[in-house]
């Protein structure tokens, strides 16, 4: 646990990247203080005086060299070590980081052990630093990894053709990409190969090569991209994400019910295929061509076999705040379907009322909330959902799984007892 100086400063724009960091520096034992640009990121750290700071590179509001460049032109923070948080494909702007007075870097995605790990390294460093080194002076905690976009256009295979990147976080980046062969749109996602990573690339594999169902996303290939790198290539679909629609505002009553039911017909199809997605969030249900009707589940990177063993956590927690259910917060518990009905009940929740019901200001907030209240009912908050609706919605986010509906296909059921 660490001792003293152990405020981190974490700017980064994507949210559920800054949450799964923050939480697994705050179960650390750090004190997190979270920016979401450049801009905010500079004031607090003037105001907080961090140990630390972890910052995004390409960011809107100030991106991250030009955080980095103020920051150093402060007397009060010029000191302050400061680790880039950079994409795979972001070399130069690493290289670039470096040469303006960085300290360190992070190539994404990476997981909460090499967080804490860096984070570690560099704190250390920092403090047996020789007095008057410059910042940035000292070598860096990780090698530099082979660049992967060395060209205009990076093929993967010999066949799929990196066109740009359109989603990171902590398991991976996604890309928009062209298979060469036949001239079709795919998306590419791509690992980087580390101990941790291996196992839940190849369940992730696994678990989609499986899947056959049009609320799912299509598998279409996966292997070895070379250069540290797994891959694995979906269909492309066009449209975004639940979370961007809920930007807009709540859904109606309508569009909430067909959004349960589309959940839950791609749920029974993974749960009848013997698998527990454990990360369903607003975020990881697409809307094709923007339409709830055409509601896909994508992301299966935390994706285990119904049959897998007890789960003991290390520190860090698989998931996202705000949508776990209560039991996967503890030690020793077997995940099954109804961690998913639980998480697909919070978004209905969210959907309905604007707001995770077990929203907080940090992940921890978040986890605290969901440990010590009880699941909220929609009706407080918006009294003309039916009372079916509202029945349902709670019969799935029960803080004991076994009171909680079963699986994907019970909640079908439920839907059609009850004539919605």
């Amino acid at each position: 646990m660490p001792e003293l100086n152990n405020r981190i400063l974490v700017i980064e724009d994507d949210p559920d990247f800054r949450a799964m960091m923050c939480l697994a520096l705050e179960s650390d034992g750090f004190e997190v203080i979270p920016a979401e640009n450049g801009r905010v990121g500079v004031a607090l750290a003037i105001d907080a005086m961090p140990s630390i700071i972890l910052c995004d590179v390409r960011m809107p509001e100030l991106d991250g060299h030009d955080t980095l460049t103020q920051l150093r032109t402060l007397p009060t923070t010029k000191d302050i070590p400061f680790v880039f948080l950079s994409g795979g494909a972001d070399m130069k702007d690493v290289r670039r980081g470096m040469n303006l007075g960085a300290d360190d870097y992070l190539v994404k995605p990476f997981t909460p052990e090499e967080l804490i790990d860096t984070v570690r390294a560099r704190l250390q460093r920092h403090s047996e630093r020789p007095a008057n080194t410059p910042p940035g002076s000292m070598n860096p905690t990780m090698p530099l990894p082979i660049e992967l976009m060395g060209a205009a256009h990076a093929t993967v295979a010999g066949r799929y053709e990196l066109l740009r990147r359109i989603a990171e976080g902590g398991m991976g980046s996604v890309y928009h990409a062209r298979d060469k062969d036949n001239g079709q749109d795919v998306a590419v996602k791509l690992i980087v190969r580390t101990a941790t990573s291996n196992d839940r690339f190849l369940r992730e594999c696994e678990a989609l090569a499986g899947m056959h169902h049009p609320r799912v996303v299509p598998y279409r290939a996966h292997g070895d991209a070379g250069e540290g790198f797994h891959y694995l290539v979906m269909d492309w679909l066009q449209g975004i994400d639940l979370s961007k629609r809920l930007q807009r505002g709540p859904l109606s009553v309508d569009e909430t019910m067909r959004m349960i039911r589309h959940t839950g017909e791609a749920l029974a199809h993974v749960h009848r295929s013997g698998v527990v997605h454990r990360d369903v969030k607003p975020g990881n249900l697409f809307l094709v061509r923007d339409d709830i009707d055409a509601l896909t589940l994508i992301d299966f990177g935390l994706a285990r076999g119904t049959d897998s063993a007890p789960v003991t956590q290390t520190g860090t927690l698989l998931g996202t705040p705000g949508y776990l259910a209560p039991e996967q917060v503890k030690d020793g518990f077997t995940p099954d379907a109804r961690c998913d009905v639980f998480a697909a009940g919070c978004v209905a929740y969210e959907c309905l009322v604007g707001v995770s019901p077990f929203h907080g200001p940090t992940p921890m907030a978040s986890i605290a909330r969901l440990m010590l209240e009880e699941s909220p009912r929609v009706r407080t908050a918006r009294p003309e959902v039916p009372e079916a609706l509202d029945e349902i919605i709670a019969a799935m986010m029960r803080r004991e799984r076994g009171g909680r509906l079963r699986d994907g296909a019970a909640i079908l059921d439920a839907l059609t007892s009850a004539g919605l």
